[in-house]
């Protein structure tokens, strides 16, 4: 298809004429395809992609500002963080979800986006919960340590499999107990992940009393 094959554009020329393409463009099922395109290029020039991603944030077509949030973690211009936090407060639960997941792979966020997300961990979406909790996995707050604790009760396994991700790479000294707490009573699939965590922070704390 022609959005398949507008994806693997590779460099600078391709990237540039997709995006000048993408601002032209009037009609917005196709804009979304070239949106969807410019998202999936722009790890290879983000300088070349970023305008016509920031622009694509602002419009009204859900479609087209998911393919930009997708677009923008990849890019990781100045000022995403802003444009992800005005995000992470829109109406519709799909946009607030994909922020969230742009925020799983950035990290390094302020205060006010960790809050927002801890707030979001209790959302009645589990897709929302599950990335709230990956994009917490690199907060710095403890109320976030908590929430992430609270989630590993949650009625969704995949939530419970996120927050344990997410508390192992926090490495908080109360992630250790709550996660012992949970292996006892845990039946399903992040049964294993819990041990594969465990082992991984009890190694990372041998190693520290060591130095």
């Amino acid at each position: 298809t022609l959005g398949a094959a507008l994806c693997h554009a590779d460099n600078t020329k391709k990237i540039e004429l997709i995006a000048a393409a993408a601002l032209k463009e009037k009609k917005p099922e196709i804009q979304a395809i070239l949106v969807d395109a410019l998202a999936s290029s722009a790890k290879h020039d983000p300088a070349a992609a970023t305008k016509a991603l920031v622009k694509m944030i602002g419009k009204k077509d859900k479609g087209i500002r998911l393919h930009a949030i997708r677009g923008l973690a990849a890019a990781r211009p100045d000022g995403v963080m802003e444009m992800l936090l005005k995000q992470l407060k829109d109406s519709d639960h799909t946009i607030r979800n994909e922020a969230a997941w742009a925020l799983s792979q950035l990290g390094d966020f302020g205060e006010e986006i960790e809050t927002t997300l801890i707030a979001m961990c209790g959302n009645r979406h589990p897709e929302i919960r599950i990335n709230a909790c990956l994009a917490l996995g690199g907060g710095g707050i403890d109320s976030s340590v908590d929430a992430l604790i609270k989630c590993l009760v949650d009625e969704s396994w995949a939530v419970r499999s996120a927050s344990v991700e997410a508390l192992t790479r926090r490495r908080n000294p109360r992630c250790l107990g709550a996660l012992i707490d949970l292996i006892e009573n845990e039946q399903s699939r992040v049964r294993v992940e819990l041990g594969e965590s465990l082992a991984q922070l009890t190694r990372s704390e041998e190693h520290t009393s060591e130095l």
